[in-house]
């Protein structure tokens, strides 16, 4: 692109971005803002850069300003006068054009739902300034129809009992697209349901998971895998199961608490040193929906005095992990070695809070938030991995608060 129609295209874009507006449209001649004038030093070129300029006024499109006196023959601004005669001379669709264009290609191909079109409805605005939306351009109509089809699928739980891939390419027709889009799947969905979650924690509470996971659990239990029930309770550590081949739970002795447990390593060795009647169950990052209701037959079994504990990090993920935890049941979670004096005791400053956490203008759980707010106090924040801490029993650490 020859430099007088680099800056003539560079106006043009100025318009695009708001065309309905009601000031002038100009593009001042600067070093900031018009760097190529300055770089077109050959006589030659420099007067085929305004001959350029003074065609494009001729057609009525833009009117030049030059400079006085000894500048007199450099262009101060170039104002524009009509942004679609613009467009014509430089051969260039209108914005609005191809998002309308994009609108109708679109429209057959996703499903007649409000919230749908209201997605639409706001892509579409940003397309007619001629800015990206959601990083998708307004000529994507691909990738809008994959996005717009994810998350209606999702929305309808038509992901449950899939892995990722295999959701993927049923419903996107590319084992990958869910993979490739998730950053820009996140923002929708937390624009409508405002989770507070980020891209991989999102796709785990949802269970857009490459595998089915296995669920550990440890206790007083038993478990029906097909015809056969499997005795937990008689298994020294745990027992890891196909979350999806389980068909019933039921008691074989009166548990003393049910403990989820965020992290691999101290959910072993909660199971291994600590001996009592107590359900364990390993989180593995967020319940999704295959593991979920396993959760929930669990509540549904034990007597409602019973207390749920759950162990995490204090930071970011743990906390909306618990978050999570606590969502999925109808009792509230009292947090286990998970305190404000531990904390400060136990924590260590970091940079970050280790990712995204939003306060929770309505909560039903107080402990969770107070971590919340001690967290968001920061700079300088202050974060505990539940590695640094020692199993106990949940019951023993109630008793001595």
């Amino acid at each position: 692109m020859e430099p007088g129609h680099q800056l003539l295209h560079k106006l043009f874009q100025l318009w695009q971005s708001n065309p309905d507006g009601q000031r002038r449209k100009s593009l001042s001649i600067t070093q900031d803002r018009a760097e190529i004038y300055y770089q077109t030093v050959n006589p030659d070129d420099k007067d085929r850069l305004h001959d350029s300029l003074r065609c494009a006024e001729k057609a009525g499109c833009i009117a030049l300003e030059w400079g006085k006196h000894h500048d007199n023959h450099l262009v101060k601004k170039i104002w524009l006068v009509d942004g679609k005669s613009l467009a014509n001379h430089l051969g260039e669709p209108l914005a609005r054009d191809i998002a309308h264009q994009s609108k109708q290609a679109i429209l057959p191909k996703i499903p007649k739902d409000p919230w749908l079109q209201e997605i639409l409805s706001r892509m579409v605005s940003q397309w007619n300034k001629n800015k990206p939306a959601y990083r998708i351009p307004p000529d994507g109509v691909e990738d809008t129809v994959a996005l717009l089809t994810a998350l209606s699928a999702v929305r309808d739980s038509k992901q449950e009992g899939l892995d990722l891939r295999t959701f993927s390419a049923r419903k996107l027709g590319d084992s990958k697209a869910m993979e490739r889009m998730r950053d820009r799947f996140t923002r929708v969905w937390n624009e409508k349901f405002d989770t507070g979650l980020d891209g991989p924690e999102l796709f785990e509470s949802l269970g857009l998971m490459k595998f089915a996971p296995l669920i550990y659990l440890k206790g007083p239990i038993s478990v029906k895998v097909g015809q056969c029930w499997l005795p937990i309770h008689e298994v020294e550590t745990y027992l890891g199961i196909p979350s999806d081949a389980i068909t019933d739970i039921r008691l074989v002795d009166s548990p003393e608490y049910l403990l989820t447990i965020e992290n691999l390593a101290s959910f072993n060795r909660h199971c291994r040193e600590i001996r009592d009647r107590g359900i364990v169950v390993y989180t593995a990052g967020f319940f999704g929906p295959a593991t979920a209701p396993v959760l929930k037959k669990l509540e549904s079994i034990i007597p409602s005095p019973v207390p749920f504990y759950h162990w995490g990090d204090i930071d970011a993920g743990g906390l909306n992990i618990a978050r999570h935890v606590q969502s999925l049941i109808q009792r509230e979670l009292e947090l286990h070695q998970m305190t404000l004096d531990l904390l400060h005791t136990q924590g260590k400053e970091a940079d970050s809070i280790g990712g995204t956490l939003i306060r929770k203008k309505t909560s039903h759980n107080g402990q969770i938030e107070a971590l919340v707010e001690a967290l968001l106090a920061g700079p300088p924040y202050i974060t505990l991995e539940q590695e640094v801490i020692d199993p106990v029993p949940p019951v023993q650490t109630i008793r001595t608060r």
